[in-house]
Order: C-alpha cells, then structure tokens, then sequence
C-alpha cells in the first residue's frame, strides 16, 4: 500500500517540524504532499530542507485563491486531487509524527476499505523556544483580526522565518522533558471498533484515497465563510456509509501555533463579513444538504486531479491565475440557500 500524507499551511515556519517526523518514518512507500498559502515566500527554502531530510515532498499552493481569505477546503482538494497513494493521512501543520505513525494508520485500515480512522494528538506549547524579530502582541492581533479582515503581521510577514520560528532546524528531541498543554480527549471507542459518528478534525485523520475521490473531497462552498468544512465533510463521509474506528497507537505530538497566530484568514461566526457566509450559514447549508454524498463542487476530484496533473510533474505554477473571485468561480452570487 502506497500512503500519501497530506498537510496544509498558512501561518510562518512549521515546516521543518512536518519535515522531521517524516524523515524518521519505519514506513517508506509514502509521499508527502504539502499545500501552502505562503508558497511564494518559502518554495526554494523548503525544497532545500526537504532534500536535506530526505523527504518525497510535493509543495504547492491551493488550486484556487480569493484575496485575502483562506481556501481551506480548496487547500485539502488540491492535495486529494494531487495524491497518488492508496490511503491518504490528514495531518495539521506544526506537527511531528513519530516513526511508527504511518504503520499505525495502514495497520488500522486492515479488514475495512471504507473506514475513516481517528488518531489523537497532543498539543505541546511553544513557551521560550519562539524566535521573533519583535514582541508578538496576541491582544492586538485579534483586534486587527475582528471579523477575520486580516492584516496582522505574522500572517503578513516579516515577524518570523518561513521555515522554522525555533531559531534552528527543528529536532524531534524537543519534546522530551515537556508535558503537553492539551491532549487529544478521545471519542470513548474501543481501538479499531467500528462505528457511526460525524467527528472529524482533519488533524490526525485517514481515509481510502477512492473513499476521498468519491465524495469529491471537500465542499469548497464553504471556503466562502468560516466553514463548518469537517462537519460536512464527515456527514457526507456518513452518507456514503463510511464507518469510523478509533487508532490510539497513531498518536501525534504537535507544536501549537495558536501561540503566536491565533488568527485565520477566513470569515466570522455571526456576521457576513464582506458579503462573505458566517459560520451560521455555513451551518444552515450543511443542514440544507443532509444525506448528500458528493460535494457541491464545480467539478468532480477526477477532473481536478486531471487539470493539477502538471504540478506532479514539477511544472511551473502561475500562482496569479489562481486568484479568483467567489462569484466568477461559482459564475453568479451564491449563499447557502443557493441550489
């Protein structure tokens, strides 16, 4: 079984911390696929520390932006489409998996191929070890945030590396000594039971590949405010009668970054910003949209892993001709009532 892991990023540095524990892996036959926001600032500088780690890393941005706005579910499509292993492991930035996590998730998949697996992980925080050319004022980053109009610098750039914000190449010993601020609270199931639910988190997550293109990934009508994207991920993953299990072997250690970005560029919970959906609404759509299978996208994951193919092939990407517009991309206005 070949596996691709799939990561996405918008905040500064982490990369090196991906990057190490995928170095140390007892599993081999894997690619990892990373989707960056930040793809212009650091393409050269993470080629180079992904060579020097020995890692089979494709970086690119997601296939489609709008402005200032995060596409978080246009970042997870442009890996799905990307990916060519058999088992696709859904992992959040800044996070350092140990050497037998990959084996823990092909291992959780015996016996089932349409089984989404869970994993728990760890959230360490980040304490003295944060370089930054100045004092990062969290205060004020949410206040410059209101509403999610960022313009903070830390996202903006020039407060820290692109690459690591240790100061130094990230190493997996970082972790020893250090207890965890957060750990991952389990869903009560017994390790590779079997069962409904609707919970996921796409932090430490798998799923068949075939299972992913069925469903067409994510629902990118929901890049349009501040999501719920996983929730309706995981009810159309339930549609398609996906059953989940519980992998506590696979668990991951993670840096948390939310101590230096708590912001994300996306909308607001209860207001329209710039005629962009709430998280209302985006709620109000997955309701509308109960017991769908497929997303509402404006094509099928075999197209968009048909139009990306260049990008496996480490052809030039124009990352200007991503940039478009809600409207244009949905060719009229849309809201969640929208058909």
């Amino acid at each position: 079984m070949r596996v691709s892991v799939l990561s996405t990023a918008f905040r500064p540095g982490g990369i090196d911390v991906l990057l190490a524990g995928m170095s140390a892996q007892t599993f081999d036959d894997f690619e990892v696929i990373l989707v960056d926001r930040r793809y212009e600032r650091r393409r050269e500088s993470v080629a180079a520390l992904a060579a020097e780690f020995g890692v089979d890393l494709l970086h690119v941005p997601e296939h489609r932006r709008n402005g200032r706005w995060w596409q978080c579910g246009a970042a997870w499509n442009t890996a799905i489409a990307l990916s060519a292993g058999d088992l696709l492991i859904f992992i959040q930035d800044y996070t350092c998996p140990p050497p037998g996590w990959i084996q823990a998730h092909v291992d959780a998949h015996e016996g089932s191929e349409r089984r989404y697996v869970l994993a728990p992980s760890d959230m360490y925080g980040i304490g003295d070890s944060l370089v930054s050319t100045v004092p990062i004022d969290r205060q004020a980053q949410e206040t410059r945030c209101s509403g999610c109009v960022i313009l903070d610098p830390v996202l903006t750039g020039g407060i820290l590396d692109e690459i690591s914000v240790f100061g130094e190449t990230f190493d997996a010993s970082w972790f020893d000594g250090r207890e965890p601020r957060k750990r991952h609270p389990g869903i009560g199931m017994a390790a590779g039971v079997l069962q409904d639910t609707s919970w996921t988190v796409l932090k430490n997550e798998s799923v068949r590949r075939s299972v992913a293109f069925e469903v067409d990934g994510m629902d990118e009508r929901l890049d349009r405010g501040r999501g719920p994207t996983d929730i309706d991920w995981a009810a159309r993953l339930r549609a398609a009668g996906v059953k989940w299990a519980w992998a506590p072997d696979a668990l991951t250690p993670a840096v948390d970054g939310h101590d230096f970005c708590g912001t994300m560029p996306w909308g607001a919970i209860g207001d329209r910003v710039s005629g962009r959906w709430s998280y209302r609404d985006g709620l109000d759509y997955v309701d509308r949209r109960a017991g769908s299978v497929r997303a509402a996208n404006p094509w099928a994951m075999q197209g968009l892993a048909k139009q990306l193919e260049p990008w496996r092939d480490g052809r030039d990407i124009d990352v200007g001709a991503l940039e478009v517009s809600d409207d244009d991309y949905w060719e009229g206005p849309m809201w969640p009532d929208t058909p």
